[in-house]
């Protein structure tokens, strides 16, 4: 309670978070108060700012997400070419086995006899 009131009373005098008060909670307030006393223009900077780096990280999780899903769709289309070659499996059968979808199979068939 005691540092709750300390903060809550010394907080615009308050250049950093004192070392009795650094704790995580703590942390959080003070990052709080420092933005909510930024002058408008400054604000918005950080704000803009702020919306630059989620931006950013967005994209990057959304690359992440399609390489993944890239990544399955290729060794789903090396299973499907296999049973389809080796195993000379017709599209519904295939499509069973690999758990695709039936036209998927027909899209590799299709590859693979432009190939030949």
């Amino acid at each position: 309670m005691d540092k709750w009131l300390y903060l809550l009373k010394h907080m615009n005098t308050l250049d950093k978070v004192p070392t009795f008060l650094d704790k995580r909670v703590f942390q959080l307030i003070f990052n709080v108060s420092e933005v909510a006393k930024l002058r408008k223009e400054e604000r918005m900077a950080y704000e803009a700012s702020l919306k630059n780096k989620w931006d950013t990280q967005n994209a990057f999780d959304a690359v992440r997400r399609e390489a993944r899903v890239e990544g399955a769709e290729q060794k789903s289309y090396k299973v499907v070419a296999n049973l389809i070659q080796q195993l000379g499996l017709n599209d519904e059968a295939a499509a069973g086995v690999a758990e695709v979808s039936v036209d998927f199979v027909r899209k590799v068939r299709a590859d693979l006899l432009k190939k030949k």
